[in-house]
C-alpha cells in the first residue's frame, strides 16, 4: 500500500527521494516498531504508522486542497527515524535519549539527496519545504507551512489511536479508566441501538 500511493506522487524527482530514502532502509522499515514500549510497539510498527498517516494525508490533502505530492511524500518518510530507535531485540537504543526520530530522518533525506544524479534532485525549495515538515516531528521545530502543521495533527491522531484501542483492549464494556486526567469509556456492547437506548434511558 505504500509502494503504490508512494508511485501516485506526481513530482517524478521527488518520488525517486523518497523512494531512495525508504529503499536504504528498506528490510528494516518493513520490521521495525514505532516504539519499544508504547504506540505501535510491535513488529511492522513504523510500516503500519506510515500507512496510516500517508492515508490521512492524502485525504486530507484532497479534501482541503492542500499540496498532494508534498504531503503523501512527507508522510511516507515521517516515521523513517524511529527505525533507529530499537535495537534488533526491540529494545531501546541510546538514540532515545541522544537525539530525535525526526532528526534521524532529516539526515536520512539528506544522505539520499546527495546520491542521486543533479537532473535527479529535487528543486531547493521543495526540499526545503520537506525537511521541515519531516523536522516539524520534534516538537523544538514547528512546521512552516500549512501542509506541515497538518501532517503534525495528523500524526497525532494516528498515535491516539493506537494508545486509545490498546486501552480500550484491556477494558471491559461499560468500564472506564481515568490515565494521567485522560479518561477512557468503553462502550457497552449492544445487540442494536434500540436496545442500547432503552438501557440508557431504564
Amino acid at each position: 500500500m505504500v509502494a503504490n500511493m508512494i508511485k501516485t506522487i506526481t513530482d517524478t524527482n521527488l518520488c525517486k527521494l523518497v523512494c531512495k530514502v525508504l529503499w536504504n532502509d528498506n528490510n528494516t522499515f518493513r520490521t521495525s516498531p514505532l516504539s519499544a514500549t508504547e504506540r505501535y510497539a510491535r513488529i511492522g510498527g513504523v510500516l503500519e504508522a506510515t500507512a496510516k498517516l500517508m492515508e490521512l494525508s492524502e485525504a486530507t490533502a484532497n479534501i482541503m486542497n492542500l499540496d498532494r505530492n508534498i504531503m503523501v511524500a512527507a508522510s511516507a518518510v515521517y516515521y523513517i527515524g524511529n527505525i533507529e530507535m530499537t535495537d534488533a531485540e526491540f529494545a531501546p537504543t541510546a538514540n532515545v535519549v541522544l537525539t530525535t526520530p525526526a532528526i534521524i530522518a532529516h539526515d536520512k533525506l539528506i544522505l539520499a539527496e546527495h546520491v542521486l544524479a543533479e537532473n535527479e534532485m529535487v528543486d531547493p525549495e521543495t526540499f526545503k519545504i520537506l525537511d521541515n515538515i519531516i523536522l516539524s516531528g520534534t516538537y523544538d521545530q514547528y512546521g512552516a507551512t500549512l501542509e506541515a502543521k497538518v501532517i503534525q495533527m495528523l500524526s497525532r491522531i494516528v498515535m491516539k489511536v493506537d494508545a486509545g484501542n490498546r486501552i480500550m483492549n484491556g477494558l471491559e464494556s461499560g468500564a472506564f479508566l481515568d490515565t494521567y486526567k485522560q479518561p477512557w469509556y468503553k462502550r457497552k456492547e449492544s445487540l442494536n441501538t434500540e436496545t442500547a437506548l432503552k438501557e440508557e434511558t431504564a
